[in-house]
């Protein structure tokens, strides 16, 4: 039996090892991985074990929080950083420029060194010499990664001398949400300029006069121009046009005044009129027996208002009878448009179906009282309804409600419909020229329009 086969001896090999290898631990000395009795195995090697001298340059041991590290290492520069004041004396951050990828890590706050459950040592070989030398690694820095050019796009905004709203919405354009920055631009797009009223300027002059009249107590006249203070009513009457329905301010009688039609449209009432014409000839009992049906419906779909106006005209049988049941029906969608969503997505049809609008009704209502927002492939859309275009929407509604009930109108249910408070819908109502006490509205001639406060102001 040759000597390395022998058993004994083996074991005996293996016990001066690991004598050995203590030995050389304990005075810093050899350690041979294949030294002994025995012959070696050609792999093994011997090497030289010690400490690298004090104040000698450490390494510095990373890792990647996200795993995943950096395909080509030499591409990467790292720094690191000390803090020199003594409030945050041993404070470092290491740092490493990938160009598209930055990585940082902290021997402080959540990755202090104190948090680290173990010692780090990196062992560096000589080849020529054999000798491995340990380094005292210290702390493992945990980097983290952000793309190095994310802000290189975002505008240097100057918050210095802007209000609070300006530096509001400069903060919502550049991070909010879509529907956020949607909200802005439409009611930016609301604001009417003064110049681009009829009469603005004047108005602005006589606005401007009557401060100073109040500073300084000066009186009479608009910087000497007569015709000032009519321009500025014709900039008021202007807005209140856009705002109302159609007004015929010649009319001799109140129920001239506005028009179902103008309101609801003589399309939209003419299409309804051919869809509930098919509908009905599908029940037993025709057009009354649907009308009966669609007045019984639960009120987030069929109004009280109009369930109640719906009964009453079936029993009634008054004469143009479907042209007022039609009108009534416009008032229910109009309804039921105003608890939509204040965002609404998606294409016309698709929103017909989701509202239980007819199609040509809603595009109607789209277009008149909400702004589209970014079109998209197919129709698709974004239809975004400020406050300001509800508001118009809902004195719209009151006043079909107002025509529909002959220029008098009880305020309390159909505010319950719209969810107003009886003082809202009281005031929307004074805007169409009504004269409103606490429970009802009577339109009649002449029309008496709210003042602005300026303008009460002004008569005291």
């Amino acid at each position: 039996m040759a000597p390395g086969d022998d058993p004994d001896a083996e074991r005996s090999s293996k016990k001066s090892k690991k004598r050995r290898r203590e030995e050389g631990l304990a005075e810093g000395g050899v350690v041979g991985a294949g030294a002994g009795g025995g012959k070696r195995a050609p792999s093994s090697r011997e090497v030289v074990l010690r400490r690298a001298a004090e104040g000698s340059a450490g390494p510095i041991l990373v890792s990647f929080a996200n795993q995943t590290v950096p395909g080509d290492m030499s591409a990467v520069e790292f720094r690191m950083h000390e803090a020199d004041d003594e409030e945050r004396e041993g404070q470092k951050i290491v740092m490493g420029d990938g160009g598209r990828m930055d990585y940082w890590g902290l021997n402080f706050g959540p990755g202090a060194e104190s948090n680290d459950l173990c010692r780090f040592l990196v062992g560096v070989e000589d080849g020529a010499t054999g000798e491995l030398i340990l380094h005292e690694a210290g702390h493992a820095y945990s980097l983290r990664q952000s793309v190095g050019d994310k802000d290189d796009n975002i505008e240097d905004f100057a918050m210095e001398g802007l209000e609070y709203k300006q530096r509001k919405d400069a903060l919502v354009n550049q991070f909010g949400s879509k529907k956020k920055k949607a909200a802005i631009r439409s009611r930016d797009a609301n604001v009417i300029q003064a110049g681009s009223v009829v009469g603005g300027s004047a108005m602005s002059r006589v606005l401007g006069r009557a401060l100073k009249e109040e500073e300084g107590g000066g009186a009479g006249g608009v910087d000497g121009d007569p015709t000032a203070t009519d321009g500025a009513l014709a900039a008021v009457e202007e807005a209140r046009r856009r705002f109302l329905p159609k007004m015929r301010t010649e009319a001799s009688t109140p129920e001239g005044v506005y028009s179902a039609g103008d309101i609801a449209g003589v399309q939209e009432l003419e299409s309804m009129e051919r869809e509930i014409d098919r509908a009905a000839e599908q029940i037993e009992g025709g057009m009354h027996q649907w009308a009966k049906d669609f007045a019984e419906r639960p009120r987030e779909s069929c109004p009280h208002f109009v369930g109640k106006r719906l009964t009453l005209l079936l029993d009634l049988g008054e004469r143009n009878q479907k042209r007022r049941m039609l009108e009534l029906l416009y008032l229910r969608h109009m309804c039921v448009f105003h608890h939509a969503s204040a965002l609404l997505k998606g294409t016309p049809a698709q929103l017909s179906a989701k509202l239980d609008i007819p199609e040509i009704v809603l595009r109607r209502l789209l277009e008149k009282f909400s702004v589209c927002e970014k079109k998209g492939a197919g129709g698709t859309a974004n239809y975004v309804r400020t406050k300001t275009l509800k508001n118009q929407l809902v004195v719209h509604a009151l006043c079909l409600a107002l025509v529909l009930e002959g220029c008098r109108l009880e305020i309390g249910v159909l505010a319950e419909d719209f969810r107003l408070s009886t003082a809202e819908a009281r005031s929307m109502l004074r805007e169409l020229g009504c004269t409103a006490t606490n429970t009802s509205a009577h339109l009649k001639l002449p029309l008496t329009f709210p003042r602005s406060r300026k303008a009460r102001a002004s008569t005291k």
